[in-house]
């Protein structure tokens, strides 16, 4: 019962202060932000230039459509709950769609950091940075520790670090599958 009305309030308020609250996380993000944007617009440029494909490598090469839309959806979700359900959906359907590649084989934690890597090159967010930051900001301590959220927020936040200490991103992390390509241009529309 406590966890529906924390819900209820939790959309209550931010029904009415969300889109101030998050222009002020868009613009303390806006750096990170911008310069991610920046690091994916020139991987793709340079894939679009003719980078060498990893089909033909023992590397998973393609990404979940499911997991993109659903790391997406982010920006439509407007409480850290709803984002935070986004997450470990997102986090959910990437696990699903590498086990079947890696049958019979462990995915340490480095290759799942890869793999959500290309999924966030994909998915080709404006402000993922802000997204991030909100759900830091407003979780519940309780739903952060419970579990899944948290392990699919600290993943979400791994990636980004590791994206953002890069001066440029890899080939590796170029998502190869055509339908990716196309639903990363139209991501960063959002």
């Amino acid at each position: 019962m406590t966890e529906l009305s924390a819900s209820a309030v939790e959309v209550l308020v931010f029904g009415d202060l969300y889109d101030d609250v998050f222009k002020e996380i868009i613009q303390q993000t806006e750096e990170k932000d911008e310069s991610l944007v920046a690091k994916v617009k020139e991987l793709q440029k340079k894939c679009d230039d003719g980078c060498t494909s990893l089909q033909g490598s023992d590397e998973v090469s393609s990404v979940s459509q499911s997991a993109i839309r659903a790391l997406q959806s982010l920006p439509q979700a407007h409480s850290p709950t709803d984002k935070l359900l986004h997450c470990v959906e997102f986090l959910e359907y990437v696990s699903d769609h590498f086990s079947s590649s890696f049958q019979g084989k462990c995915i340490d934690a480095d290759t799942l950091l890869l793999m959500v890597c290309q999924h966030v090159v994909a998915a080709y967010i404006n402000h993922l940075h802000a997204e991030v930051a909100f759900i830091e900001e407003f979780s519940r301590d309780e739903q952060l520790l419970s579990g899944k959220e948290g392990y699919a927020l600290i993943t979400l936040q791994a990636s980004l670090h590791y994206l953002d200490s890069l001066d440029v991103l890899p080939i590796d992390i170029s998502p190869t599958n055509p339908e990716s390509d196309r639903g990363s241009k139209q991501g960063m529309n959002t």
